[in-house]
């Protein structure tokens, strides 16, 4: 017997802000800011600590996102 699973696609917690900027969520912490922390070596709940207007689940959906678009984040952040 075969159990059916229904996955639903959401999209990455981005908007870009009246800058040009990339913010997480409706928040106005910058994706540089967010990924500059995990760079430096803090794990997502970490992050959450330091920046608790994020939710978790916005923070490893957003690193989630760079990891898997790497080459097109970089380009981004030059």
């Amino acid at each position: 017997m075969s159990v059916q699973i229904e996955f639903q696609v959401t999209a990455p917690p981005f908007r870009w802000d009246e800058v040009g900027g990339i913010c997480i969520g409706q928040t106005r912490v910058t994706l540089d800011s967010l990924l500059a922390t995990y760079h430096n070596g803090s794990t997502p709940e970490e992050i959450a600590v330091q920046y608790p207007v994020l939710y978790l689940g916005e923070i490893y959906a957003a690193i989630a996102y760079y990891l898997t678009h790497r080459q097109e984040i970089d380009n981004y952040l030059e």
